[in-house]
């Protein structure tokens, strides 16, 4: 694999880091008024439309405050820069917010979604077919149903976690369609064109294409036999102040390798310093003797995003996945998800629960 190339940066994208530069070493202080479009433009030696692009990429990480006839303000020192999405993708999902109505059926009068009535394929093959083994399927399991998954399949999940000493409820899960969708949504959701972010190197070639169509900047950082560099990490979370780290903390594609201890603890402490946030790409979590450390284990999925999938050790037909991590960035995550595919299949999803409930996948694993 080689190593990620260096796009040149946009000057919006400088900017942005400059700025952001300043708000980190406190040269620009939380509620304080910067600079005017005008006066940044002489002052950066820029267009003016150029820093109209700086400042609302700022505004959609949460750095700056656009206030009304007073201009833009540093946003204070609590609010999270990854909390609030890019402008973009508020505008489209806002746009979209009656399919939202129609999935969770929330309302007591239901939000027409173009399907004939239930009961029409009641006796449907389909029905029949998954019905098959003894297990009777609810009206509504032709439905789109919730862009968050199947409920049952995602408490599973959270059951699953616990056993990775991992402490999570079921909002802390979205069901995908496998780990390349979760990327894929993670990507849309957290990152804009001229964004940075760190990847391992060498790495997942199928990441480094997605973040090439999203004209995200990509920076490696080398891998060892222990994990990250840390001393490699350390210097380019300093230098090129990313959003996201996306690494793969267990089963290394392609060395192998696996993180110890000591790193994955000296990894979170520095991301937290500086404010990133880690995607962990958790393939063979249910491999029974798999060595190494999990970051969201330590973590506990607060400043760790993490990536699961039944391609490796079920069936990649399959196509289902899930994304673990706070709450709030599930519901964010969910809301794109819809915007892109409605939901994931609630049939797959079914089946999943059924092979994961009734201990198939486990008695499969030992085997």
């Amino acid at each position: 694999m080689t190593k990620p190339k260096k796009r040149p940066a946009t000057l919006a994208a400088s900017l942005v880091r400059r700025l952001q530069g300043e708000i980190a070493s406190g040269a620009l202080l939380p509620g304080s008024r910067i600079w005017s479009i005008r006066n940044a433009a002489a002052v950066f030696g820029v267009s003016k439309n150029t820093v109209v692009e700086a400042y609302d990429r700022l505004v959609a990480a949460g750095q700056l405050v656009a206030k009304p006839g007073s201009g833009f303000i540093v946003a204070s020192t609590g609010e999270s820069v990854h909390t609030q999405r890019p402008r973009h993708v508020a505008e489209a999902v806002d746009v979209a917010s009656l399919l939202s109505a129609q999935l969770e059926q929330s309302f007591d009068i239901r939000v027409g979604d173009g399907r004939p009535p239930p009961a029409w394929t009641e006796q449907s093959e389909i029905r029949r077919h998954l019905g098959a083994h003894g297990s009777a399927m609810a009206l509504d399991a032709d439905a789109y149903g919730s862009a968050l998954g199947f409920l049952p399949l995602r408490q599973e999940m959270v059951r699953r976690l616990a056993t990775q000493q991992i402490e999570a409820k079921a909002d802390n899960i979205l069901m995908t369609f496998g780990a390349n969708h979760a990327l894929d949504l993670i990507i849309r959701a957290m990152l804009s064109p001229g964004d940075t972010v760190l990847v391992d190197e060498p790495g997942y070639y199928p990441l480094f294409a997605k973040l090439t169509l999203a004209q995200v900047r990509m920076v490696g950082v080398n891998r060892t036999a222990d994990g990250p560099s840390l001393e490699d990490f350390s210097d380019k979370v300093a230098a090129e102040r990313p959003k996201l780290f996306f690494t793969q903390s267990l089963g290394h594609n392609p060395t192998g390798s696996s993180i110890t201890t000591p790193v994955a603890h000296a990894i979170l402490t520095i991301a937290e310093r500086h404010g990133l946030v880690l995607v962990e790409d958790d393939p063979f979590a249910d491999l029974p003797g798999v060595p190494g450390n999990r970051l969201a284990t330590l973590d506990q999925l607060k400043n760790v995003i993490s990536i699961g999938t039944f391609s490796k050790t079920l069936s990649a037909s399959l196509r289902s996945g899930f994304i673990a991590t706070r709450a709030d960035r599930i519901a964010a995550l969910a809301e794109l998800k819809m915007l892109t595919t409605v939901n994931s299949s609630g049939h797959v999803e079914r089946l999943l629960h059924r092979v994961l409930a009734g201990g198939h996948y486990d008695r499969h694993l030992k085997r």
